[in-house]
């Protein structure tokens, strides 16, 4: 309840203002103790990573072979380093999420988490909240839109390696949008998103926070020049699903009326 918190970190003490851009740890501690998981082979990024796509400038030349980062929202960001430098990359809800879940439904997930990592076959369902057209795919890339547009220019890669991207983002979260300008910020993204369309099979739109279904709908058709399916419930409202990301070889993805289906195995 205090405007500003104190972290301890050998002999420093920081303060970090609650108040002010969430009270960013500073970028080298961050780093530290990044260096310090990634001595295990899962690192599961436990709350939101809000400014994460500050350290992508320094690591952007690590490898990741072997290690499998779980997250979810701005975590998005070093999910994406990772997936680009050899690493594999789950999105998954933290201990927010997790706190408000039923024992029975948390078991559940971390048994379908284990069987992922150990090499076994699961199946994710995610419900649609429109009718799907018929498509199938075989490798898939998903995360947060708004933070995989921010990372990959320090990494000079796109997602187009994957014939499905699937990303999720929250607008106007704390305002209630009346103007049609108070929607640009989303529609440059799906514009920037477009820039590369030709080369991406498919574009999956899961819980847009913030921005009515008829915004999005027209949006899509006017600024994404591309195949696309959207209405999916997963994001920051639906945020209790494992959706794993996935190369070719790894599974594949499909619809099936209201409901887009992924088998996934990893090699």
């Amino acid at each position: 309840e205090k405007p500003f918190w104190y972290l301890y970190d050998k002999n420093r003490k920081i303060k970090l203002e609650t108040e002010r851009q969430y009270g960013l740890i500073p970028v080298d501690l961050i780093i530290e103790n990044l260096e310090e998981a990634l001595r295990y082979d899962i690192i599961w990024c436990w709350q939101g990573g809000f400014g994460s796509v500050r350290l992508i400038n320094d690591l952007k030349e690590r490898r990741f072979e072997g290690k499998i980062i779980v997250g979810f929202s701005d975590n998005t960001s070093l999910m994406t380093l990772f997936l680009k430098n050899g690493g594999k990359a789950v999105q998954f809800a933290g201990a927010e999420d997790i706190a408000y879940s039923s024992r029975t439904e948390f078991a559940s997930s971390l048994l379908t988490l284990k069987k992922l990592f150990t090499g076994e076959e699961i199946q994710i369902k995610l419900k649609s909240k429109n009718v799907l057209s018929k498509v199938r795919f075989f490798s898939l890339y998903a995360g947060n839109l708004t933070c995989y547009l921010m990372t990959v220019p320090f990494l000079g890669w796109v997602d187009t390696e994957y014939e499905a991207s699937f990303f999720e983002d929250t607008f106007n979260e704390y305002t209630k949008a009346k103007f049609i300008g108070d929607y640009t910020y989303y529609y440059y993204c799906l514009y920037l998103l477009y820039l590369s369309a030709f080369q991406r099979k498919l574009l999956i739109l899961g819980q847009m926070k913030g921005i009515p279904s008829k915004v999005i709908s027209l949006s899509l058709r006017e600024y994404y020049k591309g195949k696309y399916i959207w209405g999916i419930m997963w994001g920051h409202n639906e945020s209790f699903q494992i959706v794993p990301c996935f190369k070719k070889g790894e599974g594949e993805g499909y619809t099936f009326k209201n409901s887009l289906i992924l088998n996934v195995k990893w090699r």
